[in-house]
């Protein structure tokens, strides 16, 4: 009498049954492989693209770094965003720390990717606006903060910078 609520979903029919028996393990298969295929290739595409977004932000970073007043990185910067299709505020004054939502998969690896190709990162802000993601650096002038925005959001691009 335990099994009773097992025995309404389940097939009375042998052929039922064996098409239940022959079917579910390959549907279960198909899903698990699929899940950790998918995970993977945005684990690896996020890393890729994390990696070049590092590059820019470094050298915009060495860019700020090598000005001797704050002023000359400034304008450092005003030269560099357009063409990097970035918003960079310096000096910045939001607060460090890390941010992603729970149900980001790629975030934990774009983040670490960041910190380990970037120096200086205070904090990177998965969470705070949509498609965007917020770095926060430490710079010879202070923080800066960039905003890398996505793709779809590079049209809507407005360099400031404070």
């Amino acid at each position: 009498m335990m099994m009773a609520w097992l025995r309404r979903p389940v097939p009375r029919s042998l052929f039922g049954r064996a098409a239940l028996i022959l079917i579910l393990p390959i549907l279960t298969i198909q899903l698990v492989v699929s899940i950790v295929f998918i995970q993977r290739h945005f684990e690896g595409v996020t890393r890729q693209m994390t990696e070049n977004v590092a590059l820019e932000v470094g050298y915009l970073l060495r860019k700020v770094n090598e000005a001797p007043t704050l002023a000359q990185a400034q304008a450092e910067v005003e030269a560099l965003v357009a063409p990097l299709a970035i918003a960079v505020t310096l000096p910045a004054t939001d607060a460090a720390g890390d941010s992603r939502a729970f149900v980001d998969l790629s975030g934990s690896y774009l983040i670490v990717t960041l910190r380990t190709e970037l120096p200086g990162v205070a904090g990177v802000d998965l969470t705070s606006k949509r498609n965007v993601v917020l770095v926060l650096l430490e710079t010879a002038h202070g923080r800066i903060l960039n905003q890398q925005f996505a793709l779809g959001h590079l049209k809507q691009f407005v360099a400031r910078v404070v």
